[in-house]
């Protein structure tokens, strides 16, 4: 299967902005694959091609471009299994716990 990489043009219409970091960053993803996330396998990989194993940029938007972050998601209280008390689940979870995926808390207390 092949992989694109694709960037957005209201980032690098300003010439301050890393074209090569944003490069390697999304070129990690493909080696380390979507599994890794950003996490220790990602940030090796990262780090190997030279960036610097961090997720965020700090890049500025060119004059006319607006940009307007993502909301996140808001998380669900479910009861856990165990125990019965209330546990915050993201998005991603409480939609596999409604169809039948079990969660309790890491640590619980039965």
């Amino acid at each position: 299967m092949p992989f694109e990489i694709v960037l957005s043009l209201p980032f690098f219409a300003d010439e301050a902005n890393d074209l090569r970091r944003t490069v390697t960053h999304e070129a990690a993803h493909i080696v380390a694959g979507h599994a890794a996330g950003h996490g220790p396998a990602w940030k090796m990989v990262h780090r190997s091609m030279g960036g610097k194993g961090d997720r965020c940029h700090t890049m500025s938007l060119a004059e006319g471009f607006e940009h307007t972050p993502r909301k996140r998601a808001p998380r669900v209280s479910v009861p856990c299994p165990k125990c019965g008390q209330p546990m915050s689940l993201g998005p991603t979870q409480a939609r596999k716990a409604a169809r039948g995926a079990v969660y309790s808390h890491q640590r619980c207390p039965r």
